[in-house]
Order: structure tokens, then sequence, then C-alpha cells
């Protein structure tokens, strides 16, 4: 198979392709299943095979290396390349340093944590982390050495070409970073990259303590920031710093990777919610940089994703941030390692589905194969192949998906999706305010608000438009064009209560040149330094009162929380495989939060007297010139517009349609979700824009069109079975239907009606997708 991969193109021998494949952790699962496994997945469809190779396997004492098996059988890579070369299959590899993935060091070797512990991260009560810092040189000797031995094995396959990707490290600052409630690292060489950090970014110290309120007679005083002296902008600047040096430490990286010798593909990974310190906008401009995504790991029983609109929208904003570059999944979910957490082939059907239609063209499912250690104690995660290499339920619905590509691949990579001209704005820096170490239960529930409004508001948001037939754009706010910008009708923010002064200004450039801004959540009202604005033309109104917002639901959904919580502590001593409890740990008190907190909320009305249901919160506003959109029942004012040059900005005081970004949205009462898609439904067609589709209730609909004019039509059912009746405000004709996909074919189907329509049966959670020729 001859496949030519870059950062632009992907062609499978000579056609524009799709790779498809998958995570196989070959030191992880018994040798004497390898080739019956790989035959198996060769059989579903696959045309690749991704792999950590983990440092500390390889070499296990310093200076001693196997990859050919002298040691255990599970070490002998060479005979592992082979059986994938074998079947034809093309390799992406991974060989760290952090490979993360719940392993043993997260990839790196004990013995050089315990022989040089100064490459440690230090706490500032002096104790040391497990975790590296990074740009230490002793730690990037090191690397060089272990990069140097692993690539000597690969040459040959690097050389012929059967090695197509190199990842470099695995979602670099969370292993470091993303379990720890504040980030400080009294490491000595990272105190000092910081000064250095901080010299090239302030002019002088003067400039420096300006900003700081602070004193300092030379940048040498400054510490990391401290939990006993927190203060909010010299933690900023901390944070942005973090977020550098991780850029710093993977630019090493690639040169190093370079230097050997390596030409193939490389790429970066980062969770696709974009938390701190992952700033997936500064990596993308390193190298092309894929997400990771996992849309089920609650408990919840009635949920099939629990960020249904997740996986529509990860596509669509690492799409903005590689600009003319391939579109990498490099992990989608095809499962999880929580043994209380169920996940449907319904939830893998549509990650997959979904993914291919808007735009994926490397497709990495992790895992393929589920694992056990080397204590014997098993690694469930519920992969198309169990443990012991059985296909489960989802091993069919992969092979119909590699059906779907092998048939279909050219046309799909060929293909433009249509789009809106409304645009979501994500702005990353909003992020680090949410680490903090002075906060009492009042201000903690605060920062949930805005944490919520950050991580899940835009991602709620993508799925109303969705659900009311709008396509629209997702945006890094820092990235996008003041070009790219005038081309959006109407753009949507989730806005907390800070922003750089550039770009608050790139949006009232875009309001006043006639551009509609929807902003929700609460008002920005600082700058990154601290500084308020004084003359804040994008949020004119003031408080009402002193006590100008109310949280719903905080009583019960803290309740509920907690006694997850306890049932979990309790559970989690039931836990075998100790590895997993690192990052369940780490999401447990958020996941559990994620299952109440969509659903609660209140009504209020609109300006019409429409019913609307408020999500988490309602703020109220006055004054400023405003005219109320949303009000309480008393006539408070929650959300309001205003004329600003030749454009209209809105504030909405509340979360819009949190519960599409929940689970709660399989089970939110119908006459709450509608009130919200009927608001958003008026405001947009007030604004002169028009759906590309009549919505279809529960459904997301995906249109690509081909070089030759002609409609590819994907329908993702995310509710029950249903009749459908889908109307496209497009003039486009066509004359007959082809089926491309049917996840249900013995019942479902999608034809031809008459005035542009299509009409047929969904089953529940089903997926088709159509060609109307």
């Amino acid at each position: 198979m001859q496949i030519r991969l870059s950062t632009t193109e992907l062609e499978i021998e000579g056609q524009p392709g799709i790779l498809y494949g998958g995570e196989f952790q070959y030191f992880r699962i018994p040798a004497t299943l390898w080739e019956e496994s790989l035959r198996q997945l060769a059989e579903a469809q696959i045309n690749f095979i991704s792999c950590y190779i983990p440092w500390i396997w390889h070499e296990y004492e310093e200076g001693q290396y196997d990859f050919t098996g002298q040691t255990v059988p599970e070490r002998d890579l060479e005979r592992f390349l082979s059986l994938v070369e074998s079947h034809d299959l093309a390799l992406i590899v991974r060989p760290g340093p952090y490979v993360y993935g719940e392993y043993q060091g997260f990839g790196i070797p004990d013995w050089l944590r315990q022989k040089h512990p100064e490459i440690l991260i230090v706490y500032e009560t002096g104790l040391t982390s497990n975790e590296i810092a990074l740009n230490h040189p002793v730690f990037l000797s090191y690397t060089r050495r272990w990069l140097e031995a692993v690539t000597h094995y690969l040459r040959p396959r690097l050389d012929n070409g059967r090695i197509i990707a190199c990842q470099l490290d695995n979602e670099t600052g969370l292993p470091q970073y993303g379990g720890v409630a504040y980030a400080g690292d009294f490491n000595p060489h990272t105190v000092e990259s910081y000064h250095l950090w901080l010299r090239r970014y302030y002019p002088s110290i003067e400039h420096l303590n300006r900003i700081w309120h602070s004193s300092f007679e030379q940048f040498e005083e400054i510490e990391p920031p401290r939990k006993s002296a927190f203060a909010a902008v010299p933690f900023r600047q901390w944070a942005a710093f973090i977020e550098d040096y991780l850029v710093h430490y993977l630019e090493s990286l690639k040169q190093m990777v370079r230097s050997l010798g390596v030409q193939c593909l490389l790429y970066l990974n980062d969770p696709y919610l974009c938390q701190w310190p992952n700033n997936s906008s500064k990596k993308a401009r390193l190298a092309l940089t894929g997400y990771d995504i996992y849309s089920k790991f609650t408990t919840d029983s009635e949920s099939t994703h629990d960020v249904p609109f997740g996986i529509s929208f990860a596509p669509e904003f690492y799409r903005s941030l590689n600009p003319q570059r391939l579109l990498m999944g490099v992990e989608v979910g095809s499962g999880w390692f929580d043994p209380r957490v169920k996940i449907r082939k319904e939830a893998f059907l549509q990650n997959g589905m979904v993914a291919l239609l808007r735009g994926m063209r490397v497709l990495n499912w992790y895992l393929l194969h589920d694992c056990v250690e080397t204590d014997g104690i098993p690694w469930v995660f519920q992969s198309p192949l169990d443990k012991d290499g059985q296909p489960v339920d989802r091993y069919p619905v992969m092979q119909e998906i590699g059906g779907f590509i092998q048939n279909h691949a050219p046309l799909l990579a060929q293909s433009e999706i249509l789009q809106s001209p409304i645009g979501l704005l994500k702005y990353i820096p909003q992020g680090r305010d949410f680490l903090k170490s002075n906060f009492n239960v009042w201000s903690a529930l605060d920062m949930m608000d805005n944490a919520l409004c950050h991580f899940s508001g835009l991602t709620a948001m993508h799925g109303v438009l969705l659900e009311s037939g709008y396509n629209p754009v997702v945006h890094d706010l820092e990235r996008i064009s003041l070009q790219e910008l005038e081309a959006l009708d109407v753009v949507f923010l989730a806005s907390t209560n800070l922003m750089e002064r550039d770009m608050y200004q790139k949006l009232v450039y875009y309001v006043e040149n006639g551009g509609t801004l929807v902003s929700f959540g609460s008002p920005v009202a600082t700058d990154l330094q601290g500084e308020p604005y004084a003359h804040n033309p994008l949020f004119p109104a003031k408080p009402y009162g002193h006590g100008n917002k109310l949280q719903y639901g905080t009583n019960t959904v803290l309740s509920q929380v907690a006694l997850d919580i306890m049932d979990y502590q309790m559970m989690r001593r039931s836990i075998s495989h100790k590895l997993s409890l690192h990052t369940l740990d780490m999401m447990h008190p958020f996941v559990e939060f994620t299952k109440y907190v969509g659903k609660s909320g209140a009504w209020i009305e609109t300006e019409r007297a429409e019913p609307f249901w408020a999500s988490r919160f309602a703020s109220f506003w006055q004054g400023g010139g405003i005219s109320p959109v949303l009000r309480q029942p008393d006539g408070a004012t929650v959300g309001y517009s205003k004329r600003l040059g030749r454009g209209r900005l809105y504030f909405l005081g509340t979360l819009p349609g949190l519960f599409f970004d929940t689970p709660g949205y399989y089970t939110i009462e119908p006459d709450k979700k509608q009130s919200v898609l009927r608001f958003f439904g008026q405001l947009l067609k007030e604004n002169g824009l028009s759906p590309l589709v009549e919505g279809v209730p529960h459904t997301e609909v995906i249109l690509r069109q081909t070089p030759e004019g002609s409609l590819i039509a994907g329908l993702i059912n995310r509710g029950p079975a249903q009749e459908v009746t889908l109307t496209l405000n497009m003039m486009q004709p066509f004359q007959r239907v082809e089926t491309l996909f049917l996840s249900h074919p013995e019942t479902d189907r999608i034809e031809k009606a008459r005035y542009q329509r299509l009409k047929g049966f969904l089953s529940k959670d089903a997926v088709a997708v159509v060609h109307l020729l």
C-alpha cells in the first residue's frame, strides 16, 4: 500500500484518502495474541496501526535495551513491527518520552528518576513530584539517548515508508500539571527559565512592578506563585510561561527527531477541551496538532454521550487551529477504563462517523485491544477486541465504518463541508483563571460557573445551532484574522470576566463595522493584567444591585455530587488497576458535577413573553441604554441588546442550553429544550440568517459539497427512533438519493421527497449518509 502523507496532503494508492486505524499496545498484550488480533483488525478494514513505544519498557535498566524479546516476548518490537507489515498496514509510532496512558511511570524509567532527582518538579514545600521538569538539560540528554536507540530499531521502516508519522511526546503538560490544584514548580532550572521568560516579556523590572503592583528590585527575586501568597496577575503570567515552556520542550524534541534523520510527519496531541496547560493554539504553531476525545466517562446510564456535541465541536475547533492542514483525531475514544462506566456501541459509531463527516483524514481509535499488565491485572478499555483478542459488540461497527471508508474515502476527502456565516469564538487564556488557592465555597461556585462557561458554553451553543439547522464555524479568538471575522454575520462568545485588550478591540471593531456579537456567561470586566475596562462598550450595562446573580440547583447538585463522591471513594478500593486511579481521581469531582448541573435552571421569559429555560444561573443588569431580550418574571433584565456602530451586541447573563454539553441532554424536558431552540432561531432570523436545513428534532445534519456540486448529507440521530423530514434551504436541485451508509439498514431509510426534501426513518442513535445526485 502506497501512502503519501504530509501536514497538508494524504494520498493512498494515488487517490485522496483517509487513514483509519487505532492504538495497539503490544507491550500490554500477550505476544501470543499479536498475530491473530492483527489479522482480525486488518479484516475490519483498517489501514494503519499506531503504538506507544514506552521508554520504561525497552530500557528496563540504564543502558540495557531490549527490542527483540530477549527478556520477555512482549518486548519484541521487531516481531510486532514485522507482523504489522505482513498485513500491509502502515505504522504511526509514539515513542514519547512521555506516553501517559495510565502506564507505569507514564513511560519514563524509574531508574532515571532515582538517579537524577534534580530533574523532578519541586513543590513550594521542597517535596518533589514524580513528574519531570521537561526542559531540564539532564532529562533532555537522556531523552536524546532514548530517541537515538529507538530510532535505530525503527530505521528500516522509516526509510521504506512503512512508518508514516511520529508523535512527539503525549498530551504534553497534562501529566505534569493536569492533576494538581496549584501548579508552581520550584525546580531551580524551571525558575531560571521563568526569569528569562519574564525578561523577554517585560522591558524592565519597573514595568513589571507597575503591572503586578509589586516592588521587586530585580527579576531574580521573583518566585513561582505560592498558595499562601496568591495574586491573580502573577499567576496568569506563570500560567502563560508554562504554556510557552511546554512548547519550547516540544520544539527541542522536534529538533532531536529531525536531527536523527526522521523525515516522516511529526505531530502533537491534546485533549480537545484545550484546558490549561494544554494551549493547543500555541502548540499548533510548531506542528500539526490533533485532538483526543472521550465522549462517555460518567455512570449516567441514560446518556449515550456525556458531551453529546463535543464530538462535533472538537473537529471544527482543531481544523481552525490547523489551517490548510489535515484534520487528525489522535485518540478517538473507543471506550473508557472506569469499570462503572458502560460505553454503548452507538457512542462508538457516532464518534467515528461524525469525525469523518466533519473532514477527519486520520482517525485513530484508542484503543483497539484491551490489555493485561505484566502483573496479570487487566486494563479493560471496552475496546473492539477484549483482553483475550475476542471481538465484542463494537468490532462489527468498526468494520462497517471501515467499509464505508474503503468505498467512499475519495468522495469524502475531496468534498468540502458547508457552513453558516456564524462563528463560535473560543478564548483560551480564560482557562488560566481556574486554578486558585484562596477561595471559599461561594467564590468556588462562581469559579465553577466560569469554568462551565469556558469549557461547556461554546460546545453547548454548537449543539443548539446544529439542532436549529445551522452549522457554525469555530475559531480561536486570538488567531482569527479580521478578514475571517468580517466574513461572519454573527459570532458567539462564551465570556468570563477577563480578556486581553487587543482581543477586546478586535471584537469592538467587528461590531462597529456591522457584525453581531452574542456573548453569554459573565461580562468582561478586566484585562489579563487586572486593569478594569472603565469604558466597556461590549458590556455596557451595570449590575442590578449587589446580589445580582441567582445560582440554580446548587444545593441539590452539591448533595448529589457529595453522595457520588462517597460512593466512588468506597468503590475505588476495588479497582485492581491502580495506575488508572491517577486519571479517575483527577476527573472524578468534575465528572459527577456534569451529571447533574446541566439540568439545573429556572424559567425566565423573552421580550415576547415566551418562556426560556435559563441554565445554571441568571444575572441581572440595568442602565447603559440597553434593550431587554431576557428577563425575570419580576422584570429584572437577564439578557439585553444594544446597537454599537453599524452592528449589534447581545449579552445573556446565563448559560443558555448548557444541557446540550452534559448527560442531561438525553433527559431534559422537551419544553425546556424547545424554548432555547426557539429563542436562538428567532434571534438569528432577525439578523438575516436562514438555516441550511429546517431542523429535525434530536438530529445533527452535516452537509458536504463535492467538486462536481452534488451534496453529501449525514444525519446523526441523538434521540429516539423517529420518522424524519428534512428540508434543504438551498438552491441545489437533485434527482435521486444514493445511500452511502445506514447503521440500521434493516429498518432505516432516507429517500427523496417533494420540494427539495428528504424523508425516512432513523432508529435510536442511528447514523445515515446519503449522496444527493
